[in-house]
């Protein structure tokens, strides 16, 4: 019994320690705001099946920029405290499942997502067929597309575009670690923060795009807004 009463009042405490610290933490005006934290798991438990569009959302209530903790507690308590090994307080064991599965979300996204997606109607199979008459004015039926012949297909490449825009080639795009503090936006990153850039939710910005959900090649006909990773409306997974 004593040893219960030890352990529910380390537990306690450790979880009072972890409010004080978040608390003060975000009444720094100087951090990137986000949601509250759970101890242990952190924000894990808000990511659901499809991260991108979970984290899409959260946006829309706490900014573009962003402050997400995925676990909370680093150091593993059993390390300290060898007899909490039995009720693992950390949950390592029964999270690794969870981790590894989110993880994997975050960089493949959802196939059955993209599947639906590409159901884009009517509109969709009209811009094809004018891809195809052009490809048929430009380059004749049944002849084949070299590289110096992209220059003479604008439709084409705004087809392209759209399509990478609305399906992009990862939700998010490869993670990157602040190697000192960066200032964004007002914002302080802290040396070796973790940066996700969230490409499917900037593709489906209705602050960015009109009608971000429609499929409109159009969009692009008279705009300069290119795959290079020049422009932050139309990045590509591997941009830099």
């Amino acid at each position: 019994k004593y040893r219960e009463k030890w352990t529910t009042g380390l537990l306690f405490a450790y979880f009072l320690v972890h409010g004080v610290v978040i608390f003060s933490l975000r009444r720094s005006k100087r951090v990137a705001p986000g949601p509250f934290p759970l101890p242990i798991i952190g924000n894990l438990h808000l990511l659901g099946d499809k991260p991108h569009i979970s984290l899409a959302q959260l946006a829309k209530k706490h900014g573009p920029i962003m402050n997400i903790m995925v676990e909370a507690g680093k150091p593993n308590l059993v390390d300290y405290f060898p007899f909490l090994e039995k009720i693992d307080p950390q949950g390592r064991r029964r999270c690794l499942t969870i981790h590894f599965t989110k993880v994997l979300q975050l960089m493949s996204g959802s196939v059955d997502e993209r599947l639906n997606e590409r159901k884009l109607g009517n509109h969709e199979n009209e811009s094809y067929r004018t891809s195809d008459s052009e490809l048929a004015q430009v380059i004749g039926k049944g002849k084949l597309i070299d590289e110096a012949d992209v220059a003479k297909l604008p439709y084409l490449r705004c087809i392209v575009k759209e399509t990478l825009r609305i399906h992009p080639q990862a939700p998010f795009l490869i993670p990157r670690k602040a190697e000192e503090d960066v200032e964004l936006c007002g914002y302080i990153l802290p040396k070796d923060s973790q940066v996700f850039v969230n490409e499917w939710a900037i593709g489906h910005d209705s602050s960015l795009w009109e009608d971000p959900l429609d499929f409109k090649p159009e969009r692009f006909w008279e705009s300069d807004i290119d795959v290079r990773g020049r422009d932050f409306q139309l990045i590509s997974f591997d941009a830099g």
